[in-house]
């Protein structure tokens, strides 16, 4: 499988098995990629409007690489 994108929201997940996972990801909440035995490949924008809790990211690859 492959996952390849650009994306808007307030929050991001993808997931793959043996798939990339490559795009440009923009999250006002959170972002969450994680891909197992294959490669990561994102551009990433995290925003937040001054609000008490910040954007958190999570990119996370086994087997694969994350550029």
């Amino acid at each position: 499988m492959t996952i390849q994108q650009s994306v808007v929201a307030d929050t991001v997940s993808a997931h793959s098995a043996n798939g990339l996972i490559k795009g440009y990801f923009n999250a006002f909440q959170s972002l969450d990629l994680e891909t197992n035995n294959g490669p990561l490949s994102a551009l990433v924008g995290l925003h937040n409007d001054n609000g008490p809790d910040s954007t958190k990211a999570r990119l996370y690859t086994t087997n694969g690489y994350v550029a």
